[in-house]
């Protein structure tokens, strides 16, 4: 057996960048492991953590505003990633088609994905603004009744799905547009001969060879919208009173705002288990789907 004298220099190469991966990945998360079996506030100068066990994972599990908050994720996430995907779908068959001033069309679409997200939140937080913002004054110029966007939480939350869908529909639009344009011609070609009309060429060809270029693009975001911060910070900062208020932000306001580190520790651990379990769950019940 010949062993290749290169591999001694190749771990030897690697070495470096695996131990700062262990130091930027592993050491934080153990370290906030520890604190969450401790009860330790910031502003408690000099005086040391105190073990206080599973306290703080058995008061959140009682604490109604975490389960709230995590439904109010959920909402979010699913409502703003299933839109857009049916948006984004509708926009690339457009888009995948030949016509004049097509390349302009998606030059356009993809423009928000280039702002940076807390500017997004407030270019649309003055635009809803009731008093100073610029849709309000054009629907009550034309109706004379003011809006208010963010006056109940169900408008709120509303306002939130959309002006996420606005943000992030060009990755959606792109990730199926390229997904498109990747299948093989010979099945539509096909089906053309044969009489087929475009909705059942829709229903029996495209959407299932794009199905796991939908479930990626699906999951992707989801995750993404699973871990929203910045828009609610920005737009509507978990209010009118907790009714937008997600898990992101409810785990900065307990340890940045209220600096109890143990407590906040204990509710990012066990957000990142429910992600961990629900994409597991997720990707599962997909390939499942797919294979069947």
């Amino acid at each position: 057996m010949i062993r290749d004298p290169r591999k001694k220099y190749i771990i030897f190469f690697l070495l470096p960048s695996m131990l700062i991966l262990c130091v930027v990945g592993l050491f934080p998360f153990f370290y906030v492991l520890i604190l969450s079996f401790h009860q330790y506030r910031l502003t408690w100068w000099g005086k040391p953590w105190i073990f206080v066990g599973l306290d703080n994972y058995r008061y959140i599990v009682d604490w109604d505003r975490y389960w709230k908050s995590a439904l109010n994720t959920i909402i979010f996430a699913v409502g703003s990633t299933t839109l857009e995907l049916l948006i984004g779908l509708a926009l690339a068959l457009f888009l995948s088609r030949e016509f004049r001033g097509r390349g302009i069309l998606r030059t356009l679409i993809i423009i928000p994905l280039l702002i940076p997200p807390v500017s997004i939140g407030l270019m649309w937080r003055f635009l809803l603004h009731p008093l100073l913002g610029l849709i309000p004054w054009i629907f009550k110029s034309f109706t004379g009744v003011t809006l208010s966007f963010f006056e109940t939480g169900s408008t709120a939350m509303l306002s939130l799905i959309l002006i996420d869908t606005w943000e992030w529909l060009p990755f959606m639009f792109l990730v199926l547009l390229a997904g498109l344009e990747s299948l093989p011609k010979e099945p539509f070609e096909a089906a053309y001969i044969d009489g087929a009309s475009r909705w059942q060429i829709f229903r029996h060809i495209t959407l299932p060879l794009l199905r796991p270029v939908m479930v990626v693009a699906f999951l992707l975001k989801l995750l993404i919208s699973l871990k929203v911060y910045d828009l609610i910070y920005t737009v509507t900062t978990g209010g009118p009173g907790h009714t937008t208020e997600t898990l992101s932000y409810l785990v900065y306001r307990e340890t940045f705002a209220y600096f109890w580190m143990g407590k906040g520790a204990a509710m990012a651990l066990l957000y990142e288990y429910m992600i961990i379990v629900f994409a597991v769950v997720f990707v599962r019940y997909a390939l499942l789907k797919a294979r069947g």
